[in-house]
């Protein structure tokens, strides 16, 4: 049964994960950055549109949470709706097609060392911090 008080708990539970799959996406936004990894391929411009679909999720679900929060009366059915429904369709078209793009970082060796990266770099661990990114942001869900 929907409550006002489920809502505001799966929002939350939205919030965390899509800030965590965030922070994930950073940190090997700046491996790539650092070319401590190589980007010899789409990797590094494909994590865009991902973080960009988990920012919105992440935005919308705080303010929804917030005005949830705020409001004696509750939310029109619509707008839930409307803007699950873009957040929804963003993040798992953008995850879609990162995941198939990227299957072979994460089941091969990950990434090959960059020009600033040591001859032991862990390009393997970059791709599984980004697997676990893409985890938590389909919790964000």
């Amino acid at each position: 049964m929907y409550t006002p008080r489920t809502s505001i708990c799966l929002r939350f539970v939205a919030a965390i994960s899509s800030l965590a799959a965030l922070i994930a996406f950073g940190w090997s936004q700046s491996m790539f950055e650092s070319d401590t990894v190589m980007v010899a391929d789409l990797g590094h411009e494909l994590v865009s549109p991902v973080t960009g679909a988990t920012e919105y999720t992440f935005v919308w679900s705080l303010i929804i949470a917030s005005v949830e929060l705020s409001l004696p009366v509750p939310i029109h059915p619509a707008i839930y709706l409307t803007f699950d429904l873009c957040a929804w369709a963003a993040l798992v078209s953008t995850l879609i097609i990162y995941l198939t793009l990227h299957e072979p970082y994460y089941t091969g060796d990950g990434y090959g060392c960059g020009i600033n990266g040591r001859p032991d770099c862990d390009g393997k661990l970059v791709a599984n911090v980004e697997h676990f990114g893409t985890a938590m942001a389909f919790i964000a869900l």
